[in-house]
């Protein structure tokens, strides 16, 4: 069964993050099914999911109290 991919969406979450974003190209099966023209280089869908999830990792560690969870209160 294949995948559906929605491509729309992932270029406007490229976008968000500031990377401009041209063609979406569809590549035959094996190939990993698209490329993603980004920042003027084609980018498989698996290092578009990698360049997203180091981009969020990163927004997180430099927002400090997201990233980590709140300690107990101390105990008298």
């Amino acid at each position: 069964m294949k995948h559906e991919i929605d491509t729309d969406l992932i270029t406007s979450l490229l976008r968000s993050h500031g990377h401009s974003v041209g063609n979406v190209i569809p590549t035959p099966e094996s190939a990993g099914e698209f490329e993603f023209q980004v920042d003027g280089n084609l980018l498989s869908l698996s290092q578009v999911h990698a360049l997203l999830e180091a981009e969020d990792q990163r927004e997180a560690s430099s927002s400090g109290a997201a990233a980590t969870p709140a300690s107990p209160p101390p105990t008298a």
